[in-house]
């Protein structure tokens, strides 16, 4: 299996393309020689479109991973997280298409892999490029987190889509469970709200492996082992 998203990367053979995001997804599958892992990090709006037009998409994706959702606690309402509530129609079609896994990686895991200020300093002094990009991004999130949405540990923030990454090279990273989820599209205090039936009460069969935690010191050594690739910075 291809362990690359759809992202255009020389890595994965692809090239920044003229076309539509939908058309370029759909023609990234229908051509793949090799299973390629769909990772979205963002609204689902395009994958659901793409459905649209191309329901065969659902057979060629081994894995769809999913940055966004929660359980516990929202980002944008007390309800719900920013991706799935920017466009709760798109996710409730892509959760029910029937692909063959889809992981979902909620606040609930994203919350618990916090980078704190002190992991931060660690990859600045990895002197590469990579290491001092990220620690400065780092240090803003952090900034942004403590001022505005302050996380349980102070000088610490979720770097949400690596921890999507981290799972797709190294799954122990994240605890799931398999369980069966809905997306609320009409409630007035609901709306985009990850419905996660943890105790089987609706009776519907499961369709997502939900990850309600991670291991933090994991997924900050992979930042660190990661970063420290490439050049070293000026």
């Amino acid at each position: 299996m291809s362990k690359c998203n759809t992202a255009p990367t020389t890595r994965c053979g692809l090239s920044k393309q003229g076309g539509s995001a939908v058309e370029f997804l759909i023609d990234v599958y229908k051509n793949a020689t090799d299973e390629i892992v769909l990772m979205p990090v963002g609204p689902l709006s395009n994958i659901a479109a793409a459905l649209a037009v191309y329901p065969g998409l659902v057979d060629r994706v081994p894995e769809v991973i999913i940055m966004g959702g929660a359980h516990h606690k929202g980002n944008i309402t007390p309800s719900a997280e920013f991706n799935i509530w920017a466009d709760p129609e798109a996710a409730a079609k892509v959760f029910a298409a029937g692909f063959r896994k889809v992981t979902m990686l909620p606040l609930d895991a994203t919350h618990k892999a916090l980078v704190s200020s002190q992991r931060s300093e660690k990859l600045a002094a990895l002197g590469t490029n990579a290491g001092l990009a990220a620690s400065r991004f780092i240090d803003q999130r952090i900034r942004a987190y403590d001022a505005n949405q302050p996380m349980e540990e102070r000088n610490a923030a979720p770097v949400h889509d690596a921890l999507c990454v981290n799972y797709m090279l190294d799954p122990s990273v994240v605890t799931t469970m398999f369980r069966h989820v809905d997306v609320e599209c009409h409630g007035t205090l609901t709306v985009g709200r990850t419905v996660v039936d943890t105790h089987h009460r609706n009776l519907k069969d499961p369709n997502c492996h939900v990850a309600f935690t991670a291991d933090r010191e994991k997924f900050c050594d992979f930042l660190e082992t990661t970063l420290a690739l490439g050049p070293k910075g000026k």
